[in-house]
């Protein structure tokens, strides 16, 4: 009998090709993947291709291989519509779009569907929000619970990483010149950029929520990667931290260390010593 942690992944991008070749290498022995979906069915079978693993053909199929985990690579929209069928199916989830919690309708519904999961004395499915390409939760939920904080994130991007932005409204950014794009609240930031702020929601949510942390999104073509700077204020004193990570040659908008991050979580949740 098979004793690993069943796994299955959610999505067909480039992040979940990522997660796919890692999971079915030798590194992460706890697991086994079981199966893939997503949307582009040709795709999901290209990965599951020569592989031990099934592209199902819908999220019922998936959750029928009965994994502990999915782990999902999608959108926004993605991660609202498949949470709660997989939370309330008992699984739990390990997600990168962040900026899904910034819905506090949603937000409230996932606590709900995880407290209603949990039988008495057994802990029921959770979701678990992935880094992505940022770091320092610890230091931040701390922070927060020491009070008085003020949150500001900076998203630092060359212009070509935020095409198709929502704001933009097909408007193309300047090659020559740095500029402040948008300004507001991490809720407001992630309805206008779906694609480029989940970080930003997941430094809010952690610390003072989507509300009340407030977002830069800036165009820089002088960059060649993805920076994003956090910079705190409370009773603890100040911080300030700064992470710039290599796009995706796929996906200029995203990090590969996203992809990453999500198997450094899936690796501490087997470790006997974890630093959190």
């Amino acid at each position: 009998m098979d004793k690993r942690t069943g796994i299955a992944i959610l999505g067909t991008g480039n992040l979940a090709e990522i997660l796919t070749r890692e999971l079915c290498g030798e590194k992460y022995e706890a697991y086994r993947l079981l199966g893939i979906w997503g949307r582009d069915r040709e795709k999901a079978k290209r990965l599951a291709d020569k592989r031990p693993i099934l592209a199902t053909d819908s999220l019922e199929e998936l959750l029928a291989l009965h994994p502990a985990y999915v782990l999902e690579a999608t959108t926004v929209e993605g991660l609202k519509w498949a949470a709660l069928p997989i939370l309330h199916s008992g699984v739990s989830l390990i997600a990168l779009s962040a900026g899904a919690l910034a819905d506090s309708n949603f937000r409230r519904q996932v606590k709900n569907c995880c407290r209603k999961g949990s039988a008495p004395g057994l802990v029921g499915p959770k979701l678990y929000v992935a880094s992505g390409a940022i770091g320092g939760f610890d230091f931040m939920q701390t922070a927060a619970m020491m009070g008085d904080l003020s949150v500001h994130i900076r998203n630092v991007k060359p212009p070509q990483a935020y095409h198709n932005a929502p704001f933009l409204k097909g408007r193309n950014l300047s090659e020559e010149e740095a500029q402040v794009i948008f300004s507001g609240n991490a809720a407001q930031a992630i309805a206008c950029f779906p694609q480029n702020v989940n970080v930003a929601v997941a430094a809010a949510e952690a610390t003072v929520g989507s509300e009340k942390a407030w977002v830069t999104v800036e165009s820089d073509p002088a960059l060649s990667s993805n920076a994003h700077i956090i910079e705190l204020e409370g009773r603890f004193g100040r911080a300030s931290f700064t992470m710039e990570s290599r796009p995706s040659e796929k996906n200029p908008g995203s990090s590969i260390m996203a992809a990453y991050s999500v198997l450094n979580l899936l690796q501490r949740l087997t470790e006997e010593i974890v630093f959190w």
